[in-house]
């Protein structure tokens, strides 16, 4: 009996479609990818899903990409995901807050897709590395 690999969701979550529709595009074939048009809708969905890489656009309706970031680093299920901050903002004090958000990551848009699409592999490969040293660590 062969065992199907299950492939990681990565969450989009930005209020163009545009952005929305390339990132679909370029992380589909890594990445079961679901997107969102804004923060609410994210944190709805998140209410029920746990996805292994988050994608937050910073200006949006409701709620911007940093304030959602901040938010899902207080609660525990997301503390560990990679949340990758992606904004058209060119100036280095929305990059620091970004850190402060403990986001993975700060991607300036237009986005080099290929580039971007590794850095997507390179975290969710990360945790996934973390986890299992934590398993053999602990011998489960």
């Amino acid at each position: 009996m062969s065992q199907k690999s299950v492939r990681p969701t990565a969450l989009v979550v930005d209020d163009e479609q545009s952005i929305r529709t390339l990132l679909e595009v370029v992380l589909s074939a890594d990445f079961d990818v679901v997107s969102q048009p804004d923060a609410k809708a994210a944190a709805e969905y998140l209410k029920n899903h746990t996805p292994n890489l988050i994608i937050l656009d910073i200006n949006m309706p409701f709620m911007n990409g940093l304030d959602l970031c901040a938010k899902l680093r207080r609660m525990l299920r997301f503390v560990d995901t990679p949340i990758i901050i992606l904004t058209a903002n060119q100036d280095q004090r929305t990059e620091d807050h970004s850190r402060l958000t403990r986001a993975d990551a700060y991607v300036r848009k237009p986005l080099a897709s290929r580039d971007f699409v590794e850095l997507a592999r390179r975290l969710v490969r990360g945790k996934e590395d973390k986890l299992a040293k934590l398993v053999k660590e602990t011998n489960f």
